[in-house]
């Protein structure tokens, strides 16, 4: 999973910025909270790769005239431990109204949109079981409604909940997670996650083998523990010989061959049977000794067919 982070974020950092620089850009700052601040908006973010796309996005604005205003990084303080990972952005808020009074229209605005959303505030989640795509919105504006409307619209099933101050959307279907990946143009982590995906299955599949073979053997080895006593049994009473020739076979095939199943056992008697057949001679073994042990002479050694 961590080797999919990291070349999922490089995929998304590498996206060309020939799209819609307006749109992604307003995508990133729609999925961060911001504080006021007397010069403008300051962002913040852990994921300072999110930041270096965004300057470039926004220089690439100002070369085309479409932005006045400049952004400006500010670094945390040295010596400041709980933000010291972290790196700040302000940028005029004249700068954001403009950003966002532009109407996004059409699969290429929507995808850049999308696309800085989830730089900014979107994970993908691959636990032991099953599979979960998250972006966290903040909920002070519609930027949810947006993106519901815009899955929706993709057909892309989704869950949502309120957390803190923010409202996350998660899908968990592993073809919807493709789907909303592949609109955002990460083609080769959608490869990854489908690689890892067949791998996952194809494990779970073996495990589930490894453990019906377990089990089997384990009831193989119960069962054959069982008639093993049995055969103790009739050898302190005495009665193998009188046996009918069937059930002193068996007897006999199962003392020699502690270990065998009972399919592998009907193939060593002197004239092999199927394991349904084994099964029913000991089962007729057992019935005999308990009536036996109970006082019932009606099924004594010799008598009845088997």
């Amino acid at each position: 999973m961590e080797d999919l982070s990291l070349s999922m974020w490089e995929e998304w950092g590498a996206i060309g910025l020939s799209g819609a620089p307006f749109a992604e850009v307003r995508g990133i700052l729609d999925g961060l909270i911001p504080l006021k601040a007397e010069s403008g908006l300051i962002y913040r973010t852990q994921r300072r790769f999110v930041f270096r796309r965004l300057l470039k996005l926004w220089s690439l604005m100002s070369q085309g005239g479409e932005v006045p205003w400049v952004p400006r990084l500010i670094m945390a303080p040295k010596g400041d431990v709980k933000v010291r990972t972290r790196v700040s952005i302000q940028i005029p808020q004249e700068a954001v109204e403009h950003l966002r009074g532009r109407a996004i229209r059409g699969d290429v605005q929507w995808s850049s949109w999308l696309r800085g959303l989830w730089g900014s505030c979107g994970a993908l989640y691959l636990p032991k079981v099953g599979y979960y795509l998250l972006v966290k919105i903040p909920q002070f504006d519609n930027t949810a409604d947006l993106l519901y409307k815009l899955l929706k619209t993709r057909g892309i099933s989704f869950s949502r909940r309120v957390k803190d101050s923010r409202v996350e959307v998660i899908i968990r279907d592993q073809q919807k997670i493709v789907d909303f990946l592949s609109f955002l143009g990460l083609s080769e982590s959608i490869l990854k996650l489908e690689n890892m995906a067949i791998l996952r299955s194809m494990k779970n599949k073996a495990n589930k083998l490894v453990n019906c073979d377990s089990a089997n053997i384990a009831k193989s080895l119960e069962a054959s523990e069982n008639q093993l006593r049995l055969v103790r049994l009739i050898e302190e009473m005495g009665l193998e010989d009188d046996l009918p020739m069937p059930l002193w076979e068996v007897v006999r095939a199962r003392r020699e061959n502690p270990s065998l199943s009972l399919r592998e056992l009907g193939q060593v008697l002197p004239h092999p049977v199927s394991k349904s057949t084994v099964e029913y001679r000991w089962r007729k073994l057992e019935k005999m000794f308990a009536n036996l042990l109970k006082g019932d002479d009606a099924h004594v050694p010799g008598k009845g067919r088997c």
